[in-house]
């Protein structure tokens, strides 16, 4: 589409800006995924990280009941029914870890989870954030189904792809930004998920 696996993994860690328009320069739009019919709509569990005090020993086995990344054999193995409750978790056999091992890059998905380790000596808490719950979506959007590549844009890039759409209403290029604005986008290669941003002086 765009070029090879390797290329989209380095888009992938590269990209995060922010989607918050300057002034209300640039308006986001609700355009649904069924633009992409057969894959549009699943964006998995991308997103904000919740947070978990361990109480399990380490070492359980793919498939058993787990309270805590570090009992998988990679953090992203570790999945829950719910995050923030720490629902039904266990380590998943099959998750992947990179990008790579989807069908898509843009398949790959994975949400932050904050853990708070407990250090009885000095009787402080270290917290550590664990990118947990990485999985294929088997629903998702390309740049390549909309209309024009970089009206793709994303909710969040940070941990895989997350609540993709196609967007009209994004600028496509740095000429459609204001003289005091400048164009930053989620990935400059291909160009997507771009918006004008500017700064106050006061």
């Amino acid at each position: 589409m765009f070029g090879g696996s390797a290329r989209w993994y380095h888009a992938l860690v590269v990209v995060g800006a922010s989607l918050s328009g300057c002034a209300g320069k640039v308006e986001r739009s609700s355009v649904p995924n069924d633009a992409n019919a057969g894959k549009g709509g699943e964006t998995g569990n991308a997103g904000g990280a919740g947070s978990v005090t361990p109480d399990a020993a380490i070492g359980a086995a793919t498939g058993d009941s787990v309270t805590n990344p570090k009992q998988c054999t990679f953090d992203g193995a570790f999945s829950c029914a719910d995050y923030e409750s720490l629902t039904d978790c266990h380590c998943e056999a099959h998750a992947p870890r990179t990008p790579l091992d989807c069908s898509s890059p843009f398949a790959y998905s994975c949400r932050a989870l904050n853990v708070i380790d407990s250090l009885p000596d000095a009787g402080l808490g270290l917290t550590t954030t664990h990118i947990v719950g990485c999985h294929c979506q088997s629903n998702y959007l390309t740049p390549s189904d909309c209309e024009l590549p970089a009206q793709f844009s994303c909710e969040s890039v940070e941990y895989g792809y997350s609540g993709c759409r196609c967007d009209p209403n994004l600028p496509q290029s740095a000429a459609e930004c204001g003289p005091a604005e400048w164009l930053t986008c989620q990935s400059d290669s291909p160009r997507f998920g771009c918006h004008c941003e500017c700064c106050t002086i006061k």
